[in-house]
Parts: structure tokens; C-alpha cells; sequence
């Protein structure tokens, strides 16, 4: 199987809009888009980008111009955690509350902006549901 290649300029590019939009690099492995702010199925896959990115860094094969655009950049190269993770859907929870005024999503709802369904995205009615069960004495 053929590794694709990525054009870092292009890729860098929906990075940088990524982080202006987002406020900060952590790009989901599955994050496809075509603008760098939004996710589209059909988009450039700028989560494998990060991915690969960060791979080449652990590897010690990465080139050192991109390694240091990318840390200009504020590129984390250590695997996201948990706890990043956590707050992750933390605040997408805090959004749907915002916006619906309950936390009774479906456990099928999955969101990238915490309020608005999008396939294939953050999982955020069964997250919500994992968090009511931990409850549960």
C-alpha cells in the first residue's frame, strides 16, 4: 500500500486557519475539510496531515524547516492526551447546553461545534451518556 503524500505548504496552510478558528492545533485524526475551519467529508485530510507530522517527529525523521514551522505555529507534537480529550468534549457538552438548554442529546448525536449534528464527528451523545453512568452510584 502507497503512503500518501502531503504537500506541507498546502497542508501548513489549512493548519494555520485551523488554529485561527479553533485557538489551537489539536486536529482530530478523521478532521477532513477544505477550508481549514470547517469539517467536510469530502475535504483535504488535514487530521492524517497532523498525524503524519507527528509520527515523522517521534521517528526523528522529520524535516527540521517543518518541525520549526510548526512549533511557530504552536504544533503539538505529543500525542493529545486524555485529559485534553476530556475537555474536548467537555466544552462541546457546555456548548449543547448553551444552545439547547439541556444535556439530553441523543446518544447517536455527534457534533463538531457542540450544538450543530455532523456525521462522522465527535461523539458527543454517547460521551454525555458515559458521564450520567459515572454518576450512577
Amino acid at each position: 500500500m502507497q503512503k500518501e503524500e502531503f504537500d506541507f505548504d498546502f497542508y501548513y496552510d489549512l493548519l494555520s486557519k485551523y488554529k485561527i478558528a479553533h485557538d489551537n492545533t489539536n486536529v482530530p485524526a478523521s478532521f477532513k475539510t477544505l477550508d481549514g475551519i470547517n469539517y467536510n467529508r469530502d475535504g483535504h485530510k488535514l487530521g492524517k496531515f497532523a498525524s503524519r507530522m507527528r509520527i515523522q517527529n517521534k521517528n526523528g525523521i522529520l524535516d527540521l524547516i517543518y518541525k520549526e514551522k510548526l512549533y511557530a505555529l504552536g504544533f503539538r507534537f505529543e500525542n493529545i492526551d486524555r485529559m485534553d480529550n476530556w475537555m474536548t468534549y467537555f466544552n462541546l457538552a457546555k456548548e449543547y447546553y448553551k444552545h439547547k438548554g439541556d444535556l439530553e442529546a441523543s446518544v447517536k448525536f455527534t457534533t463538531f461545534d457542540g450544538y450543530t449534528y455532523n456525521e462522522n464527528r465527535k461523539k458527543l451523545g454517547a460521551w454525555i451518556s458515559r458521564q450520567k453512568r459515572a454518576l450512577k452510584p
